[in-house]
Parts: structure tokens; sequence; C-alpha cells
């Protein structure tokens, strides 16, 4: 190996064990005790909802209902993916795509969509909304 390589190597790799740790900080996204950051509480006020496409554990809508209570739910529809939305009057989550109605707590109540939507914890901590797995 020639001279000019060797130090190339060594060079990169002290760079990269060296700035590892930041870039991950970074890039991570934030959990705390296996929950994860989805937005602010100012922001779910403000729109009436929270959803993220993006999170490790999947796509995630949490709705602020008109008594207060929130649901978390994967927002895309077991039918053919599109993503549903939620209809106050009729408290159902409703595919824009082909009909199928979704009770809060994911069930499937009626269209093409044969399995229920997931759902998840949701918890408010320092006007933060986290959410996490069942």
């Amino acid at each position: 190996m020639k001279r000019r390589k060797f130090f190339s190597l060594t060079l990169f790799s002290f760079i990269f064990t060296t700035f590892l740790p930041v870039f991950h900080k970074v890039f991570a996204q934030e959990t705390e005790n296996n929950f994860y950051k989805l937005g602010s509480l100012t922001d779910l006020e403000e729109n009436g909802f929270l959803l993220n496409e993006n999170l490790e554990i999947g796509a995630v809508l949490v709705i602020l209902k008109e008594d207060n209570s929130l649901i978390a739910i994967e927002p895309t529809c077991t039918h053919m993916g599109c993503l549903v939305e939620w209809n106050k009057q009729e408290n159902l989550f409703i595919c824009p795509c082909h009909n199928s109605k979704f009770q809060e707590d994911g069930k499937v109540v009626e269209g093409l969509a044969i399995s229920d939507l997931p759902i998840y914890q949701v918890k408010i901590e320092n006007n933060t909304v986290f959410v996490a797995n069942q």
C-alpha cells in the first residue's frame, strides 16, 4: 500500500469515527422511552391533526377531537394505500379513493378494506405530542 493511500484511509477513518455520533444525533428521530416526537401541541390545536408519514414506526395521524381526546392511527388504507381522512360528522376515518370507512379504534366499518388500521399510543409532554406502538 502506498503511503498516500494509507494516510487517506487513516484520515477517512478518523473523520468517520469522530463525526458518526454527531450525524446520528442530528438525523435520528427523537425518542423518549420508545415514544417518537410527532409535533407540537400548538400545531395540533391549530390544525386539528398532526401527520407524519416518515416516522420509523410508520405513518402516524393524530386527531384532536372536539372533546379534546386524541386518536393516533396508521392512516394508510389497508385496501390500496391511500391516506384516510377524518370525518368529524360521522366520527369515522374515510378513504377518499374507494370509500372504506374505519372507526376511531381503526376497525373496518365498510368498504373494500379487509383489515383494520393499526393504532398508536399517544401522549403529550411539555407541549409536544409523542406516539408509540401499542
